[in-house]
């Protein structure tokens, strides 16, 4: 396989391992700042603890535009994992069950919805 050939399959690969990871990567929005999380189960939000305000509301916003209020169900502020419960369907991230290769590439998706101010 010459080099065009291989980094068009990766990048086919990546943008594949994007779309489908796409609709259940979410924004998250505190009083305090915003951040990405992720869909773990049927009605649970994995995102970091320290995005979230010790009170007040918080507002999920999915990759279709639409915005859902969220409870806080459960924080670890030694892990920096936060986990949130949002009413309604929500299809979960399909996640790995094995483990990654020593040296195997990763794909970071993030929420980058814009500011909710704007």
């Amino acid at each position: 396989m010459t080099e065009p050939n291989i980094l068009s399959s990766l990048s086919s690969a990546f943008a594949e391992t994007i779309a489908r990871a796409a609709p259940a990567i979410v924004s998250v929005h505190s009083h305090r700042a915003r951040a990405s999380g992720f869909v773990w189960k049927a009605g649970l939000i994995v995102t970091a603890d320290e995005a979230l305000a010790d009170e007040g509301e918080i507002e999920i916003q999915f990759a279709d535009g639409s915005r859902r209020p969220a409870t806080v169900v459960g924080r670890d502020h030694t892990t920096d994992v936060a986990l949130l419960r949002v009413e309604g369907d929500v299809a979960p991230v399909k996640l790995s069950t094995g483990s990654p290769a020593l040296g195997s590439l990763a794909v970071i998706v993030a929420a980058d919805r814009g500011r909710a101010d704007r």
